[in-house]
């Protein structure tokens, strides 16, 4: 059975979340072992889903361009799940050395672009990339990574090309803050792939983009074996896009934007910013 779907961008992160939560490895990663959440508004869907906790949302790309969080949050931008348990994660303890991880740890990661080979970065506003270099060293400790990035983030370039030219140096005029990109490395997880780990034999992205809330969006084919999963599968998707999602997803005191009205507390760090001394000139 074949079954037409379209998803808007909020609704793909969710069967992304989803489709990562029913994951073998992520099960048993909450049951017995570790789970490391990177702050995203993805990630914070499934953080939300997981332990109840919305997570703060640092670097983000709004209608005026890059920012971060305006100001302090107590929402944890990064989370560990010790057993389905969440740990408090200061600062300053991803230089620590006390944070232990072996095979069979997992960590859920997000990404800004994903290349045409199915390759993830991260955009990096802060110097070196804050902690994220913590992250992309984890596969050392056998750790597996995902990257949780719907097909709103796929771009036909490479990576190799985009990282030679994007750097917190590069603009001479930036829209917010200038960023360089870091890669990622890990399984990618976009809508396509969430509907064959929830079932589909096979599943085909055939169209980008839409109107009145599907911009960015996807329409995919998907097919399965047999009728009653495909309908079941089917009518999830119809109550999955019959719902109205009042905001992004992440802690909500985060969402606001160093952009909104006054730099934010890693302001003095972004490079570029056009709208630094420009207060008066941002739109609303």
């Amino acid at each position: 059975m074949k079954v037409q779907i379209s998803l808007t961008v909020e609704a793909g992160k969710r069967l992304i979340v989803k489709a990562i939560l029913s994951l073998p490895a992520v099960r048993r990663a909450l049951a017995e072992g570790q789970l490391l959440l990177k702050g995203g508004t993805t990630v914070s869907l499934l953080s939300e889903a997981a332990c109840g906790v919305p997570l703060k949302i640092c670097g983000r790309i709004d209608r005026r361009g890059a920012g971060s969080c305006a100001g302090s949050c107590a929402a944890p931008h990064s989370l560990l799940l010790r057993r389905g348990v969440p740990v408090p994660l200061d600062a300053g303890i991803w230089s620590s050395g006390k944070l232990k991880f072996s095979p069979g740890d997992v960590c859920v990661i997000g990404a800004n672009l994903v290349d045409r080979h199915g390759r993830a970065a991260m955009l990096a506003g802060s110097p070196f990339g804050g902690a994220l270099h913590f992250f992309t060293a984890l596969p050392a400790e056998g750790v597996e990574m995902i990257v949780a990035a719907g097909f709103e983030k796929y771009a036909p370039c490479s990576l190799d090309d985009a990282m030679a030219v994007a750097s917190r140096a590069a603009p001479d005029l930036s829209m917010g803050m200038a960023a360089g990109l870091i890669p990622i490395p890990g399984r990618v997880i976009n809508e396509a792939e969430a509907c064959r780990i929830l079932g589909a034999a096979e599943a085909q992205i055939v169209a980008r983009g839409g109107i009145q809330g599907a911009e960015g969006g996807c329409t995919l084919l998907a097919s399965f074996d047999e009728r009653p999963q495909g309908e079941a599968f089917f009518n999830e998707i119809l109550a999955l896009a019959g719902t109205v999602f009042q905001k992004s997803a992440g802690d909500a005191k985060s969402l606001k934007s160093c952009l909104d009205n006054a730099c934010g507390p890693a302001g003095a760090e972004h490079r570029g910013c056009w709208y630094r001394s420009r207060r008066g000139e941002l739109p609303v």
